[in-house]
């Protein structure tokens, strides 16, 4: 929308209703592995529907909705090429978002969208309105394919963010880290790489600790990385200078989010320091992505996005004091608190 002649409000509303088309698109072209197939250069559709198995002028329309929206280029002859924003549908881009455009069209995820509706009647997860009690996670696990990609998913994404958040924040100062909820280790890994004298450890749930202990072991065996395992809503053992959490507290509603912050506390020392990397809200249009994410946490986990103003009140409930939030590069940020 070009904002010095802006569509009729009516357009306006009716291009953004067609949003759920552009979303599925996006689904289909990652499945269909398009962007891998424009790597190399510019082709033509009968080209692209031959190699993904596609019909060639349903294709062509799916293609030429997204070259509408910047979304691939189109040229003369049904040929199309791709663009910057195409790029990063393709396997091999370094900040690749594939996986999480297929897991964005499956059908558990469409599902909990759908019923978006009973999150905002209620503040609940869409995700387990047809099972009161179940864990999103529980129920996202009962459906193997779909948990790969979803796990493909968080892993490209992780692989995106953890560069930008080690080179935007000095680790050398510590000298006992903890990563509460750090998954496989890929930011405890990158941590240990930009401050060789810290020891470096990775708490997570016992079924992910185990994975994370043996992929550390063959990969890594000469990082001082090390894997704890526990649930860290009911305490993290040991004392550390620095605790870490990625992309954890937006998974969580007020009551779990403190309930987090406060085992990070009892886990600090007094002059510790706590890095929360998260998705910042802020005010304006730039902060739309952060949003939208804000909407799938609480159709999927009943967590949330926070701005400012949200962390330094929780922040202070914990007995923690916001110092800062620095820009790391990446849509995430870091947000800094001390021991107050």
């Amino acid at each position: 929308m070009n904002p010095e002649h802006p569509m009729p409000p009516r357009a306006a509303i009716m291009s953004l209703l067609g949003g759920q088309h552009i979303a599925r698109c996006l689904s289909i072209v990652a499945d269909l592995g398009i962007a891998d197939l424009l790597v190399d250069g510019p082709k033509d559709v009968e080209s692209l529907a031959n190699s993904a198995g596609a019909d060639p002028d349903a294709l062509y329309r799916v293609l030429r909705l997204l070259s509408r929206v910047g979304v691939f280029a189109e040229r003369p002859g049904r040929v199309f090429e791709q663009t910057p924003n195409s790029a990063v549908l393709s396997e091999s881009a370094p900040d690749s978002v594939k996986q999480y455009a297929r897991y964005a069209g499956t059908h558990l995820h469409w599902n909990i969208v759908t019923h978006a509706d009973y999150s905002v009647r209620t503040a609940n997860p869409a995700s387990t309105k047809d099972r009161p009690g179940a864990k999103p996670y529980d129920i996202l696990s009962e459906d193997p394919a779909v948990l790969a990609i979803f796990n493909a998913a968080m892993t490209e994404l992780s692989s995106a963010d953890g560069p930008a958040i080690a080179s935007a924040y000095d680790f050398t100062p510590y000298k006992r880290i903890v990563d509460v909820g750090g998954g496989q280790g890929e930011l405890a890994v990158l941590v240990a790489q930009s401050a060789p004298d810290s020891e470096v450890t990775v708490f997570e749930l016992p079924h992910v600790a185990e994975d994370a202990r043996r992929r550390l072991h063959e990969q890594y065996p000469h990082l001082n990385v090390k894997v704890a395992e526990g649930n860290a809503l009911e305490g993290v053992p040991g004392k550390y200078d620095l605790c870490i959490m990625k992309h954890v507290a937006h998974g969580f509603d007020e009551a779990g989010t403190l309930a987090l912050l406060k085992s990070c506390r009892s886990a600090l020392d007094e002059n510790g320091r706590l890095l929360l990397c998260e998705v910042v809200v802020t005010p304006g249009p730039e902060s739309t992505g952060a949003c939208v994410l804000d909407i799938e946490m609480l159709v999927f986990t009943g967590g949330r996005e926070r701005s400012q103003e949200e962390f330094a009140e929780l922040l202070h409930r914990a007995g923690f004091r916001l110092e800062r939030i620095i820009e790391t590069g990446s849509w995430v940020q870091v947000v800094e608190a001390a021991v107050a």
